[in-house]
Formats: C-alpha cells, structure tokens, sequence
C-alpha cells in the first residue's frame, strides 16, 4: 500500500475496517526517526515499486510452491500410515 491508495481492509478477515497494532518495543523506537524520515521523503528508497512488486510476486510463488509441497506430502505420509491396511475391509463395509 502506498501514501494516498484508499484503504483495502483486511483480505484474510473479509473485514473493511481493519486496524492492527503492537506495543513498541526498543527496537521499533530506534527505528522510528528512520521510518518518519522515509514517510516524509527524505530518505531515498531501498528499492523501487517495480522491484517491490517482483519481490512480492517471488514470494506468493515460493509461498505457492510450499503449500503444493506440503499438501503432496501430507498424501504421502497418509499412504504409508495406510499402506499396511490395504485390501482389508472396513467392519462396517464387512457387514452388508
């Protein structure tokens, strides 16, 4: 999101009005003076919009990359828990 884009709310709540916050910590007081100055364009940027939008497409497709991972290996665990049971009969099925 940048200075002056209308407010999304949050994706994953389906919420429109969304706030979240956290208590400071020492780390974040440090770091504050930096964060203001780059809010009120003093300090140039680390990288660009079009390198923070690559970024971000990298990572959905990492993140993307690992759910496939884990969910194929969540069969495969499942098939060698159910491997020695193969061909017997469930005692409900047995009955009719």
């Amino acid at each position: 999101m940048r200075p002056g884009d209308s407010e999304q709310g949050h994706f994953g709540l389906a919420a429109h009005d969304y706030t979240h916050s956290t208590r400071p910590t020492a780390g974040s007081l440090t770091w504050s003076p930096a964060a203001a100055e780059s809010a009120r364009g003093q300090v140039q940027a680390a990288y660009s919009d079009s390198e923070l939008d690559s970024i971000a497409r990298n990572c959905t497709l990492m993140e993307d990359n690992a759910r496939k991972v884990e969910r194929a290996m969540g069969k495969r665990m499942a098939a060698v828990a159910l491997h020695p049971r193969v061909g017997s009969r469930s005692p409900r099925w047995s009955q009719a």
